[in-house]
This record gives C-alpha cells, structure tokens and sequence, in this order.
C-alpha cells in the first residue's frame, strides 16, 4: 500500500514537472554520460544512495523534449523503471534499445533522466519542512558501429571561425557529437576570456556559436577549449581562429 501511494506521488511529480528543489539527490548515477554501442543489446548503468533512508526511484529516457515516461517516444526500454534502493546499496538499471532504426552514419543523442522520490517527513518534523524529488538527467549517446575515427580524437578536427564581433562559431565535421565543459579565447597577451555560455556541444554535421565580452580577432586570439571525454574526463585544446569565410 505504502509503496502504491508512493508511486502515485511520483506520478503526481511528473505531472506538475515538481522534479527540484531545495534538497539534493541522495540517489546518484554512476558517470557523466551512457554510451550506447549499437552493437550491444544492453546497456547497464548503476545508481547508488548515498543517503541515510530508502529512496524510490524512476528512471526513464526522452529524446531532449524533457517528455515524462508515459509521453516519451524515446526508442528505449529501461529494466526496472521504478525500484527502492535502500541506504547505502545500489541497483543497476538496464537500457535496451527497442529497435526502431536510427542513423547509421552518426551519433543520436537522447537523455537519461532520474527521478529521486525522498521518504515521507516524519511526524513532528518542522511545518516548514518539504520532501522534494529531485530530478537527475545525463545524456545518453547512440553510437553506431563503423563510424569514421574515433570520438577522442573528434575535438581535433574541430574547425573554429569569428561569426562577429564577439563571437566565434564551431564547425564539427565528425559524426560524433562533441561536449564541453568550458570555451575561452586566449588574447596574444596570454589573457583567457571564458564565453558566456556555460559548456554546451556541437552536433555530428553541425555548427555551434559562443559569445564573449570581448572582441574577437582571428589574428590576435586562439580558442581554449575543455572537451569532455566518454569517460567525463575534461581534456584541454587549444586551436586558431581562421577569420570569417
């Protein structure tokens, strides 16, 4: 019964998008990312509380549209969708893709989500006291066997442009998306300008834009930029800024 009535809050969660607040996750995902191989037929990845109670947690995959579990289209089955970690133990969660043909000739990126669902406050705690699940998402990566190169050696082949006065705009040629964890330009004087944006990614085929609170020059600056690697580790390039084709 108990359990019922906690499945129906987590559903009450994902109705309202209540999914953070002032707590954190006791539950967390082991990885910053899932690389899904097409040549696998699973995948495994392994959750941990960390907290001092039980935590019910579900988990689900969407496509980027942030849908709920019942309104995602993401071609995924995820075994158990819904499971009690008890404190201190873990449960490894099973990714299958279902079959529905993606590209062949490149990555396809979806994302992992987790929902944390805390125990109920216990009577005589605080009024002011609130249980908040806490929503957890990480990407997960389609890779398609046979692809050209190899997704370490993607940042290399970057190629990077001023798009205007205070920006520079990334070109991936690869079919493997690239993240990164921060993009700076580095002035002849040695001085680093982070951009404004925080991290973000550049698409197989496609292109990105970054903004700085400086000029941007192709002959007075380089681009320093952290790509973050399969394994979450940040690895540090630097590359010149050909001027605006």
């Amino acid at each position: 019964m108990k359990l019922m009535k906690r499945r129906v809050l987590a559903a009450a969660l994902l109705a309202t998008g209540c999914f953070a607040g002032a707590s954190h996750a006791a539950v967390i995902i082991h990885g910053t990312r899932v690389i899904y191989p097409s040549s696998q037929k699973e995948v495994t990845v392994d959750l941990e509380n960390k907290g001092e109670v039980p935590a019910l947690v579900q988990v689900w995959v969407d496509d980027g549209d942030q849908a709920s579990p019942t309104d995602s289209k993401a071609p995924f089955i995820l075994t158990p969708p819904l499971s009690r970690i008890e404190k201190g133990r873990g449960q490894a969660i099973r990714i299958m893709h279902a079959g529905e043909p993606l590209p062949a000739d490149k990555e396809s990126l979806f994302w992992l989500n987790m929902l944390d669902i805390p125990p109920k406050a216990a009577s005589g705690t605080s009024p002011t006291e609130m249980s908040v699940a806490v929503k957890t998402r990480i990407k997960l990566l389609y890779r398609p066997t046979g692809l050209k190169g190899e997704p370490i050696e993607a940042p290399k082949a970057l190629s990077w442009t001023v798009a205007g006065a205070t920006s520079i705009q990334v070109t991936n040629p690869t079919p493997y998306y690239v993240n990164f964890a921060s993009v700076g330009i580095k002035q002849r004087s040695g001085k680093v300008i982070s951009s404004i944006e925080t991290g973000g990614m550049v698409a197989p085929g496609k292109t990105a834009n970054f903004t700085f609170k400086a000029p941007v020059s192709a002959d007075e600056t380089s681009v320093v930029f952290e790509a973050i690697s399969d394994l979450g580790a940040k690895l540090p390039h630097t590359q010149p800024i050909a001027a605006d084709r």
